[in-house]
C-alpha cells in the first residue's frame, strides 16, 4: 500500500518548510531529507534478491563495480582536467592543453570541449595505468597540484582493482 511505504518521508521531504512560520530552521529540512537516505538500504537488499535470482556470481558482479567505478573516476577526474584547460585558456595562461595543442600543430583557437575531454581522459587513463606517455604534463601550479592528487587517487583506485580482480 503507497500509504504505508516512502510515500509520507517522500513527501515531508519535498514541502518548502522554510516558506511555513516556525520552520526557518534548516536542520529540520536537512533531518528530514536525511530520512530518505535510509531507502538506500532497500537498493543493497533488492541488489543482492537480483543477484541470487538472476544467478550471476559475485566475482561477476565484483568486475563490474570496479570497471564502474574506475570509469566514474577517470570521468571526474577528466572533467577537472578539461575545466582547468578551458579556464586557463579563456584567461590566457599557458595550459597542458596548450602545451598539448602546440605539440600536435592543431589550431590552438578551434579547439571543442569534446577534443579537451577526450584528451584529459587519455592523460587520465595513461596515468591510471602507470603508462604515462608523458606528451601531455602539467604546465602551472594549479595543473602540477591536479596531477599529484590524480596521481595517488588512481593508485589507490588501480591498487583496489587490481587486488579485487585477484581475488576474483
Amino acid at each position: 500500500n503507497i500509504l504505508f511505504g516512502w510515500f509520507w518521508p517522500d513527501l515531508f521531504t519535498v514541502i518548502p518548510w522554510h516558506y511555513f512560520a516556525g520552520f526557518n530552521s534548516v536542520s529540520f529540512v536537512r533531518l528530514l531529507r536525511l530520512v530518505r537516505l535510509v531507502r538506500l538500504v532497500r537498493i543493497v537488499k533488492l541488489a543482492g534478491r537480483w543477484q541470487s535470482r538472476i544467478g550471476v556470481s559475485g566475482a561477476v558482479i565484483d568486475t563490474w563495480r570496479c570497471i564502474i567505478a574506475t570509469l566514474v573516476m577517470l570521468h571526474w577526474l577528466s572533467c577537472l582536467w578539461g575545466y582547468l584547460a578551458l579556464s586557463g585558456h579563456l584567461h590566457g595562461h599557458h595550459t597542458w592543453y596548450s602545451d598539448y595543442v602546440l605539440s600536435l600543430q592543431w589550431d590552438k583557437m578551434a579547439f571543442t570541449a569534446q577534443e579537451v575531454y577526450i584528451s584529459a581522459m587519455y592523460f587520465c587513463a595513461a596515468t591510471l595505468t602507470g603508462v604515462g606517455f608523458g606528451d601531455i604534463a602539467p604546465k602551472n601550479i594549479s595543473e602540477i597540484s591536479l596531477c599529484t592528487c590524480t596521481i595517488f587517487w588512481t593508485g589507490f583506485m588501480w591498487a583496489g582493482v587490481v587486488g579485487i580482480i585477484v581475488n576474483v
